[in-house]
């Protein structure tokens, strides 16, 4: 889990609902190697769904905070520990996570988008699809981009998935140019 301390994290455990039950499980763990065990169990079953240990790494170290926000803003409220966002960075959505992944990882672009499948086939909401390449420049990915994306992730049933969710993605947000016959973003 990303930097907090073993104790606070079971408070934080204890201000609301954490899913899914393998997270809550990490923030609830009686001492950081129980904890640890946990997150490695997550980060192994990742690496063998996507083929890709960096998003087995970031899926267990970064998604706890997406999960556990609400929790984690109840116990900053109730406990006046403002220094905990110093460690524990809001995050809202699958893009966030998947952003703040990015930056401290070094994920690449193709990366990014598996994560954010990855998240939202466990029920992250997607704001956006696009992903940040440094503070100051934002890519838009263009659809062979995410269709290549797409054709790496190796589980059939998240490739369905993500594939679903681009359709829809797409529906409303490409346009096909005559032209050259390929899709392109409005």
């Amino acid at each position: 889990m990303y930097l907090i301390d073993q104790e606070v994290a079971r408070e934080i455990a204890k201000e609301g609902s954490i899913k899914p039950f393998e997270i809550y499980k990490i923030f609830f763990a009686d001492t950081e190697e129980e904890a640890e065990i946990l997150e490695q169990n997550i980060r192994l079953k990742i690496t063998r769904e996507t083929g890709n240990s960096q998003i087995g790494r970031a899926m267990a170290v970064y998604s706890p905070l997406l999960w556990a926000n609400k929790a984690i803003s109840s116990y900053i409220q109730r406990s006046g520990d403002q220094s905990l966002r110093a460690v524990a960075p809001e995050v809202l959505t699958a893009e966030e996570t998947a952003r703040l992944a990015q930056r401290d990882l070094r994920l690449e672009d193709e990366e990014v988008l598996i994560l954010i499948e990855q998240l939202r086939f466990q029920g992250a909401e997607v704001s956006q699809l696009h992903i940040d390449n440094s503070s100051d420049c934002t890519r838009v990915f263009s659809y062979s981009d995410l269709k290549r994306s797409t054709q790496k992730i190796r589980d059939k049933k998240h490739r369905n998935a993500f594939s679903a969710l681009l359709s829809e993605f797409l529906k409303d947000n490409v346009k096909r140019d005559p032209e050259n016959n390929e899709n392109q973003k409005e």
